[in-house]
């Protein structure tokens, strides 16, 4: 609107005063009249953009997801999210996408709550053990698709596999197979750990075997009732996951070994007399601490 008068009036003034001569040169045109021409550009376009930019400006869109620890097996669930967007987004404009390993990509529409920021879609009962990979997708009022999460796929992934959360369906687990395998192995700890200073520091006092002593005793209890807590493992990852070995630690496994070479150990030094003793008092103590390293690492979450 203000760019088209104003080269106009660009123009009238480029005109030439009348002259007894009309003929003029090109080559006095040329330099006359081309700068009002470049000024009368560069208004018009500064004027012709004005609108495109404020809508760029003008539109807003945050997406927020608290991915969920797990699902409950057999039972639908939600999973949505928070948007924020200006202007407010229309129907149909957000989608979560999902997937299992015994089938492909399904998609569903997520639908706002009334008086909210928030945006869900119900998922499908899915079986115990499950893992569910999900994504989701918004349109933006210019026609962009937004992802969340929106982390680029890394080098050598597949495009059939694009990045996406990761939940599994899980059944509820008995309280006493948590008490077992939580309180079991947090006291087989505390007592095959003093057991092992016990035996140790037996050996390097007296050459007398240790293989009877209170200590020795301690280790031989604290192993029974780690084995009860790993047999509390087994039921717990059982009846979450139908798989009785995946929720037990790997480290719990190396502790069973390391404890059972300590058990070899001290019966070792029944045998060993005065000279074997102070060897092997130190051996006691490398694995009893080992062995406590691997079950406290379970104990606080590590695989």
């Amino acid at each position: 609107m203000i760019a088209l008068p104003l080269g106009a009036r660009l123009g009238r003034l480029a005109q030439l005063p009348p002259s007894a001569d009309s003929r003029v040169s090109p080559l006095f045109l040329f330099p006359t009249l081309m700068p009002l021409v470049v000024l009368a550009g560069l208004f018009g376009s500064g004027c012709g953009g004005a609108d495109r930019a404020s809508l760029e400006k003008d539109v807003r869109l945050e997406i927020a997801h608290d991915p969920p620890g797990n699902a409950p097996a057999g039972e639908p669930f939600l999973l949505g999210m928070r948007i924020s967007a200006t202007p407010p987004l229309g129907p149909g404009s957000a989608h979560v996408w999902y997937e299992t390993l015994d089938a492909g990509w399904s998609r569903l529409e997520l639908t706002g709550l009334a008086g909210t920021d928030r945006l869900e879609a119900e998922i499908p009962p899915q079986p115990r053990g499950t893992t569910l990979r999900y994504y989701f997708t918004v349109r933006s009022a210019l026609g962009e698709m937004v992802r969340l999460p929106s982390e680029q796929p890394s080098e050598g992934a597949s495009a059939l596999a694009p990045p996406a959360y990761e939940i599994e369906a899980r059944a509820p687990v008995a309280s006493w197979a948590m008490w077992l395998r939580t309180g079991g192995a947090a006291l087989a700890l505390a007592l095959v750990v003093l057991g092992g200073v016990l035996s140790s520091r037996r050996m390097r006092r007296t050459s007398e075997s240790a293989a009877l002593s209170p200590g020795v005793a301690l280790v031989a209890l604290g192993l029974v009732v780690f084995a009860v807590a790993l047999g509390g493992a087994v039921v717990a990852s059982w009846q979450a996951t139908g798989d009785a070995l995946r929720d037990v630690p790997g480290t719990w496994w190396i502790a069973l070994l390391l404890w059972s070479f300590l058990m070899a150990a001290t019966r070792r030094s029944r045998e060993a007399g005065a000279e074997g003793t102070p060897w092997l008092a130190r051996l006691v103590l490398l694995l009893t601490g080992a062995g406590g390293l691997a079950v406290l690492a379970g104990l606080t979450g590590l695989p």
